[in-house]
Parts: C-alpha cells; structure tokens; sequence
C-alpha cells in the first residue's frame, strides 16, 4: 500500500490506461484578498507572503540578468525601453487589462509599477558612478584604505559615471521614439 507506484513515478497516468502525461498540472488559487471562485482555494497569509517573496526574487533576478545582458551586448533593442516605452507598455497594458474589467487593468499597471520600482531599487545598487552603489564602492574602498578618497577625485569619477549615464538615457530615448515612429 504504503510503497510508491512505478507508474505514477515514471510519469504514467496510471496502470489501467497505460497513457503518459506530458507537462504539469498547476495548483491554482486566488488571492488572499480577492473575490472568491469557485472550484479554486484561496491563499492562506504565509502562501501570499511566500509568493511574494519568491515573484520579487523573480523580479531581482530579472533585472540582474537584463543588465548584464545589456552590457554584454546580449540584447536587442527591441527588449530595451526607457520612460517613453514604458509609457507605451502601461497604455497598453491599460487597454488589454480593460478588454477584462477594470479591475484587471489596475492590476497590470500596479503588477508593472511594482517591477518598475524593483528595477529602479537594484539598478541604483549597482556599482555605477553617480549612483549610490557607486558611492557604496567608494564607502568600502575608504573602509579598507582607513583614510577618505579625495573629494574632487571622487566627485570626478561620478560626474564621468554621470555623463556616461545621461549618453545611455539619450539612446535609450532615440531607441523608444524610433520604435514608436517606424514601428
């Protein structure tokens, strides 16, 4: 009784029918807040702390890796979007949300706002000139030293870190217009 089933194992639906599944079926539930289903649970506090957790850990990992793609060249422009292609997004994130309820509509646009949010927190961590990962650098490089880095050098260093940023900006700006200009 109590020893596994081969079959059920190896992926079988079962003895009788000699047939495999191929894929998975996902437990669904609703929010913890949200309006009741029928046929699907709702999420208990710690399964919506524990989503949470794990759709920012998501959203984190996300940013690291479009990051380091786009330094390594490993993307293309499509993928990029600045503030004006993120306007784009939200309005038509705004629209398909709408094709559903209003409801979902704020849903997409705070699910964004979220990511946003995420990006913009881990982006600024990273050591970059003229962000406060770059100062946090400069805060362990002092740390190490036991002295402070002059002041003129370190603010040299952030005004290139700056310059270089506000090129990046512009041709994130060119990319977002021209896609919406040429489609």
């Amino acid at each position: 009784e109590g020893a596994p089933r081969p079959w059920a194992a190896a992926g079988r639906a079962g003895p009788s029918d000699r047939r495999w599944i191929i894929g998975f079926r996902p437990q669904v539930k609703t929010g913890l807040f949200s309006e009741k289903v029928s046929g699907y649970d709702s999420m208990t506090l710690g399964e919506a702390v524990a989503d949470t957790f794990y759709t920012m850990r998501f959203y984190v990992k996300s940013v690291v890796v479009g990051f380091v793609r786009i330094f390594t060249l490993n993307i293309s422009p499509e993928e990029i979007a600045g503030p004006i292609g993120v306007v784009e997004i939200m309005g038509e994130s705004v629209q398909q949300g709408l094709e559903y309820s209003f409801m979902d509509a704020v849903r997409n646009v705070l699910t964004i706002a979220a990511l946003l949010s995420t990006n913009l927190g881990v982006i600024n961590l990273f050591p970059i000139p003229a962000m406060d990962g770059g100062r946090l650098v400069f805060l362990i490089i002092e740390a190490i030293r036991r002295k402070p880095i002059a002041p003129e050098r370190e603010g040299m260093i952030h005004f290139m870190g700056f310059v270089l940023l506000m090129a990046f900006m512009v041709m994130i700006a060119y990319n977002d217009i021209s896609r919406i200009i040429f489609g």
